[in-house]
C-alpha cells in the first residue's frame, strides 16, 4: 500500500501540470489575438502604399512597351548604332554594308530597353505629383533595371526604393516586376534566316529568300528603296505584338549599285508625317500626301482604316487607346510601285478625378452587423482604390465596401473621411457622420 507521502507527491505533480495547463489555455489564446490584431493592423497600415505601387508597376510596364515599339522600328537599338540612316523622326540601322554584317545580339537588345526605360521612366511618373498633392510625403532612390527575353516573355525587373510617408506610417517599396507576351526568338531568328539568304547574294536583295521566310513564319514584310544604294526592310510580325498592334522590324542594307545597273529610282514617294497628336473623345484628323499616280493608300493598324483613295485619317480615339503608337503607312500606284512610312501617333487622354456620391449619417448598434457600400465613379472608368481614416474598420480597398460590426467600446460620434483614388493617382474625399450608440 503506497504511503502517504508517495500520495501527497501524486497529487503535487498533478495540481502542477492542471495549474500549468490552466495558465497555458488563459494565456496562448490572450497571445494568439495579440499576435492576430498586429499582423492584421500590420497589414493595414500598408493598405495605403496600393495606389502608388499600382501606379508605379503601370508606368513601368507602359514605358517597356513603348520602348520595345521603338527599338522594333530601330532594328533593336535605342542608342543610335555606328552605321544607320536617319528616316522621320528615327533611325535604322545598317546591318549588312556590303560583304560586313552587324546585327545586335539578344544581349545588347536587353541593355537597350534597359536604357530607355531608365531614360522615359519619370517622364510617365512625373515625380509622381498627383500623390504628393493628396499628402503623400515621397522619397525616390535611383532606380535600376533588369530585362530578359525569352521564347514566350519579356521579363522586366526594376529596383526603386519608394519611401511613402503619411499620417506617421513610413512604408518603402522596392521592387517591381512585369511582364509582357512576346516571341523574341521568332524575331531573332527570322533575322538570322534574312542574314544567311543576304549572304549568299551580298550585293543583290534577296528577295525570293525573303519572301519564302516570310511564308514559312507566317510573317509580311515591305522593302524601300532609299538614295546611295540604301534599302530598308520591313519586317512585320502579325502574331508578335506588344499590345494590339502588329510588331515591325525595320533595318538596312547598303549595296554597290555600281555593278548593279537596275534603276531603282522611286516612283511612289509619301511627304514626311511629323509627330502626331491627337486625344481621347476628339476627332482627329490627318491627310496623309503622297507624290505618283492613281495611288491606293493602306495602313497596317488596328487604330484606323485610311481612306484608300484620299489618304484621309478620320478616327475618335477612346480611353483604351491612350498611349504612343508606331504606325506603318504606304502608298501603292497601278504597277505596283509603293512607299511606307512609320509615324508616331501619342493619343492623351485628359484624366478628371473620380467621384463619390453624398453619403448619409450612419447609425449603428454595438453588436448588430453593418454593410455600406460606397458609391463611386470615374469619368474615365479608371480602376479606383478606397481608402479610410478610421480604426473602426478596414474598407474594402478594390470594392469600397465597408463591412464590420461595432463593439460596445467603440459607442461614440465618429466623422469618416472616405478616400477614393484613380490608377493615375487623381482623388476625391467624402466625409460622412457615423454614430454607434
Amino acid at each position: 500500500m503506497p504511503s502517504k507521502r508517495g500520495q501527497i507527491a501524486i497529487f503535487l505533480v498533478v495540481g502542477i501540470i492542471i495549474f500549468i495547463v490552466f495558465i497555458a489555455y488563459s494565456i496562448i489564446p490572450s497571445s494568439i489575438k495579440n499576435l492576430d490584431t498586429q499582423v492584421e493592423e500590420s497589414q493595414n497600415s500598408q493598405l495605403f502604399i496600393i495606389p502608388i505601387q499600382t501606379y508605379v508597376q503601370s508606368c513601368f510596364q507602359n514605358t517597356a512597351r513603348d520602348g520595345m515599339k521603338l527599338l522594333g522600328l530601330q532594328g533593336g537599338y535605342y542608342h543610335q548604332p555606328l552605321d544607320f540612316v536617319e528616316i522621320s523622326y528615327h533611325f535604322v540601322p545598317i546591318f549588312f554594308n556590303f560583304l560586313n554584317t552587324t546585327i545586335p545580339s539578344i544581349d545588347r537588345m536587353e541593355k537597350e530597353l534597359e536604357d530607355y526605360i531608365q531614360d522615359y521612366i519619370d517622364i510617365c511618373l512625373d515625380n509622381l505629383s498627383d500623390f504628393r498633392a493628396q499628402g503623400y510625403v515621397i522619397e525616390l532612390a535611383e532606380p535600376s533595371f533588369n530585362v530578359t527575353f525569352t521564347e514566350r516573355n519579356i521579363v522586366l525587373s526594376m529596383v526603386y526604393p519608394i519611401t511613402i510617408i503619411q499620417d506617421n506610417k513610413r512604408i518603402e517599396i522596392n521592387q517591381f516586376l512585369a511582364s509582357i507576351p512576346f516571341n523574341s526568338n521568332l524575331i531573332y531568328d527570322t533575322i538570322i534566316e534574312f542574314k544567311a539568304e543576304q549572304e549568299k547574294l551580298h550585293d543583290f536583295i534577296p528577295i525570293g529568300g525573303l519572301t519564302e521566310i516570310a511564308h514559312e513564319n507566317n510573317i509580311s514584310f515591305s522593302v524601300n528603296y532609299l538614295t546611295n544604294g540604301i534599302v530598308v526592310y520591313t519586317l512585320i510580325f502579325n502574331n508578335s505584338k506588344v499590345s494590339q498592334e502588329d510588331y515591325y522590324f525595320s533595318f538596312a542594307g547598303r549595296y554597290n549599285w555600281t555593278i548593279f545597273p537596275k534603276n531603282l529610282s522611286k516612283v511612289v514617294t509619301l511627304d514626311f508625317i511629323p509627330l502626331q497628336e491627337a486625344y481621347v473623345d476628339y476627332e482627329y484628323y490627318y491627310k496623309v500626301k503622297a507624290k505618283g499616280d492613281s495611288l491606293s493608300f493602306y495602313d497596317y493598324t488596328y487604330l484606323f482604316n485610311i481612306n484608300q483613295t484620299t489618304g484621309e485619317i478620320f478616327f475618335t480615339p477612346t480611353n483604351t487607346l491612350g498611349g504612343k503608337h508606331f504606325v506603318l503607312i504606304g502608298a501603292r500606284d497601278s504597277q505596283g510601285n509603293y512607299d511606307e512610312q512609320a509615324f508616331q501617333l501619342v493619343i492623351k487622354d485628359e484624366n478628371n478625378p473620380p467621384y463619390i456620391k453624398y453619403i448619409q449619417p450612419q447609425h449603428l448598434k454595438p453588436g448588430e452587423h453593418f454593410e455600406f457600400q460606397i458609391d463611386a465613379t470615374d469619368p474615365e472608368n479608371q480602376s479606383l482604390f478606397f481608402l479610410d481614416n478610421t480604426n473602426l474598420f478596414n474598407i474594402n480597398i478594390h470594392t469600397g465596401l465597408i463591412n464590420f460590426t461595432p463593439s460596445v467600446s467603440q459607442k461614440g460620434t465618429y466623422n469618416i473621411n472616405i478616400t477614393v483614388v484613380d490608377y493615375k493617382g487623381l482623388s476625391y474625399t467624402r466625409d460622412f457622420e457615423m454614430v454607434i450608440s
